[in-house]
């Protein structure tokens, strides 16, 4: 089975409510809610998994499963089967492999980790660059003039969305409007800096449209 990163983080995290954690942040707490048992059994339900066990056979044992990484990961994430630990959630989604498609949910969900997690592993500089890359995954939903704020708001479980990542958007929303020869200098430049970007950055615009 062929599973969207995107769909099933958005619809784990929309099925998890925000409970009291040992987290003492709030923002902490609003961020990374832990699923209680009903939300597990429908978290369960959407990976076509019967148990935890066998959701841990999969997922978190098996070397089989490309995205086994991700979603032991994202256990941790939510507390789904296991109790929630952000420091080896963190750990695992940086294990994922860079070359499956959608690693939008990912990104978004190690920045805020990051940002927001445990006090001992936060990372400014690691979200800092996390947060741009999620803008350059962004870039379909701007040329098709979709509404960002409700799909971010499902990955960051409707906490608010960060100020940081308001920036990149509003960077990269501003570049894709930019002359055909600026976006394509910026394609190599990202790209020689270790962002993840596919040619829709330079050609993704019609000719008649932004390339003056």
């Amino acid at each position: 089975m062929k599973h969207c990163l995107f769909f099933i983080t958005t619809v784990l995290l929309a099925t998890t409510c925000i409970h009291a954690s040992y987290a003492s942040d709030p923002l902490q707490i609003r961020y990374f809610p832990i699923a209680n048992s009903s939300e597990t059994t429908e978290a369960l339900k959407q990976l076509n998994v019967g148990s935890c066990d066998e959701l841990i056979k999969k997922y978190a044992l098996s070397k089989q499963e490309p995205i086994a990484p991700y979603i032991h990961g994202l256990m941790f994430d939510i507390g789904i089967c296991v109790k929630q630990n952000l420091t080896k959630a963190a750990e695992l989604y940086e294990q994922h492999p860079k070359n499956i498609s959608n690693h939008l949910a990912i990104t978004l969900r190690l920045a805020l980790i990051y940002t927001y997690g445990p006090k001992d592993i936060r990372n400014e500089s690691k979200a800092n660059v996390l947060y741009k890359q999620t803008a350059i995954f962004l870039a379909p939903f701007f040329y098709n003039k979709v509404d960002i704020n409700p799909i971010i708001l499902r990955l960051t479980n409707h906490a608010p969305i960060p100020d940081t990542l308001k920036t990149y958007i509003k960077w990269y929303k501003h570049a894709l409007q930019q002359p055909h020869k600026k976006r394509k200098a910026l394609y190599y430049q990202l790209k020689n800096q270790g962002f993840s970007v596919d040619s829709f950055l330079w050609d993704g615009l019609p000719e008649n449209e932004n390339h003056k």
